[in-house]
């Protein structure tokens, strides 16, 4: 009878996680129950060591797991071929969020600090250590206000990437914005912390995700190295899905992409 309560105890609970749960459960309901009524019983004592216990539970929370688990997929598998209609679209709904889990429109914000370099030369380590670092809790926090996140800090540079335009393009004026405050609050180097911002936008998913995803992000790098100090570049297709703001086009193209400058870079120009 023992056995026979972990077993299902383990099978009904539909899982390998669960039912190794389950085993401790069960084990404790035992105990409490064998403690209330002062009862002995020789499984129990056996339980009492701890190798004996572990190797127990182990071994009937992955059988009864297995169990369960072969039991549920010969239910589903029965169920389709019987063309049941709830089976058939509860597989359609899978198959649709397999397909469209990573596809979307990305964009990218590439971000460098300008004379980075000469900026840590003849400067205390710890002191471009700790600035460089309360730098990049900046651009952490500035992302995540606007429902971004940092990607990548690779060197003094750094990747944000969005779901939307209008949000990457308003964490780079949060940037620009708040870097004024950082270089007189925070920044302990002689020189101030000065950004240049590159933003381009482009739809990612597939099993080409990768690629183009390192596409979006090589362009977004070459609109920011033309952006001037302190200032915002977009590419032709961000300006495309931003309102209410204010672009000036540039003369010369990046990747046969048109570029404007964001006429107002920071926030309640």
């Amino acid at each position: 009878l023992t056995i026979a309560a972990f077993l299902c105890a383990g099978f009904f609970s539909g899982s390998i996680r669960k039912a190794l749960v389950s085993q401790l459960l069960v084990l404790a309901g035992l105990l409490f129950s064998g403690a209330l009524t002062g009862g002995y019983s020789p499984e129990l004592d056996t339980m009492r060591d701890p190798v004996s216990l572990m190797t127990f539970l182990l071994l009937f929370g992955l059988t009864s797991g297995v169990g369960a688990k072969v039991h549920v997929a010969s239910q589903l598998e029965t169920r389709r071929t019987r063309n049941e209609p709830a089976s058939i679209v509860a597989e359609i709904v899978l198959l649709e969020r397999l397909l469209n889990a990573d596809q979307g429109a990305r964009c990218v914000a590439s971000i460098d600090i300008a004379r980075s370099t000469a900026m840590k030369a003849n400067q205390d380590p710890l002191a471009v250590e700790w600035s460089f670092r309360e730098y990049h809790t900046l651009l952490a926090e500035c992302a995540a206000d606007a429902g971004g996140q940092v990607m990548s800090t690779s060197g003094d540079g750094a990747v944000l990437t969005f779901s939307d335009c209008e949000d990457a393009l308003m964490a780079a004026k949060d940037i620009q914005t708040k870097l004024s405050w950082f270089n007189q609050k925070v920044n302990r180097l002689d020189s101030p912390f000065r950004a240049r911002i590159g933003l381009h936008t482009g739809e990612v998913g597939g099993e080409l995700e990768d690629v183009q995803f390192t596409h979006v992000i090589d362009i977004a790098a070459h609109v920011q190295a033309l952006a001037p100090v302190g200032g915002i570049l977009v590419s032709e297709k961000v300006v495309e899905k931003v309102t209410n703001e204010k672009f000036s086009e540039l003369k010369d193209p990046v990747d046969d992409i048109k570029v404007f400058l964001v006429v107002n870079p920071t926030l309640g120009a």
